[in-house]
């Protein structure tokens, strides 16, 4: 009969009562250096049990999905000739080393256990709830990476433009900014897919020239937060009132293309939203679909009415997709992780171009 990380629990509490050094209670925790190395090789070992115990799936999910990002990375920073692809340091430590991260989830409640604050059954429930909330954010996030990266290596890009916009702290009072104040500068070194946050207006995070549709494209449009209106810029495209449509969140891509990267340079501000040209959601988890999924999209694509319409890359396989949603222009790709796949979208694009 395998060992269950109760007993590897057991092994750490012998090994502490076997050590006068080591002092553990309620408001404080001493482990003397020299014990250090035996004390935390216990402690690695109780959550890499419990874990491989408890949520064995996600383990599997999260190790196959950095697998696949890794590979989708290689080619994308040689595509590049980047010098490096970032994220936040939590969504980079997830897809080098996604066991690792998850097991971090699980350190605060074992000191808990440790210091009498839980009992085993609470810290087992406690540390499996934590590990899920964390594996849930960082596995959506995750394959909503690879899933850029696959469409990039698709475009073949040849170029990446950055925009640049005034510092968000550096406020006149007015809440206004003009296009003079928006500059365009090519970067080729770094690729960033830690996503906006809070910006004074919306911009692409990355325009990329394709050199298979001959024009540009535009990524990571869309912040958690705008604040300032833009005064004095038309791109001669359709606007929206930003409260007329459907809330928007992080995890649908808006994607604007031009032959011009000065076009989509500047996607919304604090009062409008520009029209995009195509809706890029990404839908990892099992079920999304049977799940009511359609339900959060729906709204979205409507409101905005993307003019190449909206595309759900799939990790799950769907085996009856609603007709009507394909008939109206929401596409379901059935990628799991086979970035070729992701070529429809590329379609629509040439075709448009």
């Amino acid at each position: 009969m395998s060992e269950s990380w109760v007993d590897y629990y057991g092994q750490i509490t012998d090994f502490i009562a076997g050590n006068a050094g080591i002092q553990i209670d309620q408001r404080s925790v001493t482990i003397p250096a020299d014990l250090r190395p035996q004390f935390y090789s216990y402690f690695n070992l109780i959550i890499e049990k419990l874990l491989a115990e408890k949520l064995p799936d996600i383990l599997f999910d999260s190790v196959e999905l950095a697998r696949e990002y890794s590979l989708a990375e290689a080619q994308t920073v040689k595509l590049l000739k980047l010098e490096n692809i970032t994220s936040n340091p939590r969504m980079e430590g997830f897809l080098k080393n996604p066991v690792s991260e998850l097991n971090k989830e699980v350190l605060m409640p074992l000191f808990d256990l440790l210091q009498s604050k839980f009992n085993t059954d609470q810290f087992e429930k406690y540390a499996v709830q934590n590990t899920i909330l964390a594996f849930r954010r960082l596995f959506r996030a995750g394959y909503e990476a690879w899933a850029i990266v696959s469409l990039l290596n698709l475009l073949a890009p040849d170029k990446m433009i950055k925009v640049k916009t005034p510092p968000v702290d550096d406020d006149d009072g007015e809440n206004i900014i003009t296009p003079d104040q928006v500059s365009l500068f090519e970067d080729m070194k770094n690729l960033s897919m830690a996503g906006i946050g809070e910006g004074n207006i919306a911009v692409p995070e990355m325009i990329v020239r394709s050199s298979i549709t001959n024009s540009y494209a535009g990524f990571k449009a869309q912040p958690d937060k705008v604040t300032h209106k833009i005064q004095g810029f038309d791109n001669h495209r359709k606007w929206y009132p930003i409260d007329s449509i459907a809330p928007i969140n992080m995890h649908v891509e808006l994607l604007y293309s031009s032959s011009s990267p000065d076009d989509i340079a500047i996607t919304a501000d604090c009062e409008r939203i520009c029209k995009p040209d195509l809706l890029l959601f990404t839908r990892g988890f099992s079920r999304w679909y049977e799940n009511n999924g359609m339900d959060k999209i729906r709204p979205i694509h409507y409101g905005l009415k993307p003019k190449l319409g909206t595309f759900i890359i799939s990790r799950d396989i769907i085996e009856a997709p609603d007709t009507e949603d394909e008939e109206e222009g929401i596409h379901i790709i059935q990628a799991e992780y086979d970035g070729s796949k992701l070529k429809q979208v590329v379609d629509c694009l040439v075709a448009d171009s």
